[in-house]
């Protein structure tokens, strides 16, 4: 498997091991989740464990999907299930906490990852060991996985701190995470629900902790009916100002910044029509 890898002395490599986590809900479309999760098992990269939180679902279809998906590939599936909703960021930091591996990756359960991602995503962090994060580009796809947008993202880790006031710099569910990156950051914060991602984006700058996107086309993101209802609203308005408020704040940046306050309300208040024409250039 390595060996793509152009190893030289295999003796002296040990093959890291990767944990996906992924968190469900009964709201799935089990269509899609069948791809999520044949998407994962078929990956190049082999010394996987796959560790999914079941968020008090109740649907026997899901379970049997789940459980299906493991036959075959050595028991590499930890199942965990909530006997009451707890909410997908406490599914996250549940599922962080069971992992074994080196690196942990996070999967959307209606999303697909193509077949090197993993792969990928390993190679560029084992040759770049001051890189704690690494995002991939992903092409958006809708509920006929027709891809209708190719979603490219800052590169570099000046440019990921650059544009962190304009636009959401990672697609979430294409991060690899090295296990220390969670000790040096901290876990994901509840209290940010639905903007969970940014706010650690935001602790993680502060922080000093390294992070880039691989500039390749990795990943599937299903972009559904209800894609611009879950992403707007006052509520996520205000945590987002926050967000940013802390970040100008922490990084001592110049007084015109506080103007990218204004973004969020604009974004997430609009009719749904103009948010679809906002999103492209403000992702959160």
């Amino acid at each position: 498997m390595c060996g793509i890898w152009d190893i030289v002395n295999m003796t002296e490599y040990r093959i890291p091991k990767v944990s996906i986590i992924m968190s469900v809900y009964d709201g799935i479309d089990i269509r899609f989740l069948y791809k999520a999760m044949d998407s994962i098992f078929n990956q190049t990269f082999k010394n996987i464990e796959v560790i999914i939180v079941l968020d008090d679902v109740k649907r026997e279809d899901i379970k049997e999907c789940v459980y299906f998906s493991d036959k075959g590939f050595e028991k590499k599936l930890i199942l965990l299930e909530n006997s009451k909703e707890e909410g997908f960021v406490a599914c996250l930091n549940k599922a962080i906490e069971k992992s074994t591996g080196d690196y942990i990756a996070r999967m959307d359960s209606d999303d697909i990852s193509l077949p090197n991602r993993i792969e990928k995503q390993v190679k560029f962090l084992e040759e770049n060991k001051e890189i704690d994060t690494l995002g991939t580009f992903a092409y958006e796809i809708d509920e006929a996985d027709q891809i209708i947008f190719e979603n490219s993202m800052p590169i570099s880790y000046e440019e990921i701190k650059r544009n962190f006031l304009i636009r959401n710099p990672f697609i979430h569910p294409t991060l690899m995470f090295r296990r220390a990156f969670f000790e040096k950051v901290g876990p994901y914060n509840p209290v940010y629900r639905y903007m969970e991602d940014y706010e650690l984006w935001c602790r993680m700058l502060y922080k000093g902790v390294y992070a880039e996107n691989l500039p390749e086309f990795l990943y599937m993101f299903r972009v559904d009916k209800n894609f611009y209802k879950r992403r707007s609203g006052f509520k996520k308005a205000i945590l987002n100002a926050k967000i940013k408020y802390s970040f100008i704040k922490n990084m001592h940046l110049p007084p015109h910044a506080f103007l990218y306050l204004i973004i969020p309300f604009i974004v997430k208040t609009a009719p749904e029509p103009l948010s679809k024409l906002f999103y492209r250039y403000f992702r959160k």
